[in-house]
């Protein structure tokens, strides 16, 4: 590639740091050609500054402008890679370079699978405080977290909740909805049991108190029956919706009197323990 122009300074940061850019290169970038032309006092002193822009983010700009390339990961971690790719799409997005932008996009894209569980709340946050509604980095955050997200700490750990941005939630609920298939709504959901709601009371295994099966399986496997205090038999079972719960009942009645006479028998045995103590020492 022949490079043509003036030799641009271009200032970046706040300390200012210097790099030289062949006029010609930077042609690709809206606002450096509307920078550079004209009366502008950039274009009569050839010279732009861009406090505002990491010097590190600037050399993945520069690298892309004169080798076509962006650097390669190296030794650093996921998450940083993650965060430098996006601060490199906002940087493309200020100068206006589409074709920049594009690259930044296909890198992200082409992550190994693996590592995209390292798109951490941080990035999530900085992509939504740096872009538009509908801009094409916040849809590829979204569509990351919809394709590739899952219950784990990785993807949404408790202590960055308030992190998520507000805007970032309700897109992903939105795509989510579009992604999964639209429910029938004349036959119930197979999967969305009235029992997942209900108060098994006793049935810690999700026995459900409206079905005698459940009931059945759980008398014969629970420590229940062997308690003195249980007087229902297991022929007093009735199958309807009504004798399940009276029966349900019943067994909550019982094992609280059982609870309350072993609590009441460890309480005499612990009073009879003291007084005994209490004689023996008097008898010394």
């Amino acid at each position: 590639m022949e490079y043509t122009g003036h030799l641009i300074k271009v200032l970046v940061g706040t300390d200012k740091d210097t790099y030289e850019v062949h006029e010609s290169v930077l042609s690709g970038s809206e606002f450096f050609r509307a920078a550079l032309k004209g009366e502008w006092t950039e274009a009569q002193e050839g010279k732009v500054s861009l406090q505002n822009v990491k010097p590190a983010i600037f050399e993945v700009y520069m690298q892309w402008l004169y080798q076509r390339r962006l650097p390669e990961d190296g030794q650093e971690e996921r998450e940083c890679v993650f965060m430098g790719l996006f601060e490199a799409y906002v940087l493309g997005d200020q100068f206006r370079d589409a074709s920049f932008k594009d690259v930044v996009i296909d890198s992200i894209i082409a992550l190994p699978i693996f590592a995209r569980v390292f798109l951490k709340s941080s990035t999530v946050r900085f992509v939504y405080d740096h872009s538009t509604e509908h801009s094409a980095s916040r849809r590829l955050v979204v569509d990351l977290y919809t394709r590739y997200g899952y219950e784990n700490a990785s993807w949404l750990p408790e202590t960055d909740r308030a992190m998520f941005p507000v805007e970032f939630l309700f897109d992903l609920a939105k795509n989510l909805f579009r992604e999964r298939k639209r429910p029938n709504r004349k036959i119930p959901h197979p999967e969305c049991s009235s029992c997942l709601y209900h108060c098994h009371g006793l049935f810690e295994d999700g026995a459900c108190y409206k079905k005698p099966n459940d009931l059945a399986q759980w008398w014969k496997s629970s420590s229940v029956s062997v308690f003195p205090a249980y007087r229902v038999a297991e022929s007093q079972f009735i199958e309807d919706e009504n004798g399940a719960r009276k029966f349900w009942q019943l067994i909550q009645w019982d094992v609280q009197e059982e609870r309350q006479r072993v609590k009441l028998s460890m309480e005499r045995d612990t009073s009879c323990l003291s007084h005994g103590n209490g004689k023996s020492s008097s008898t010394i």
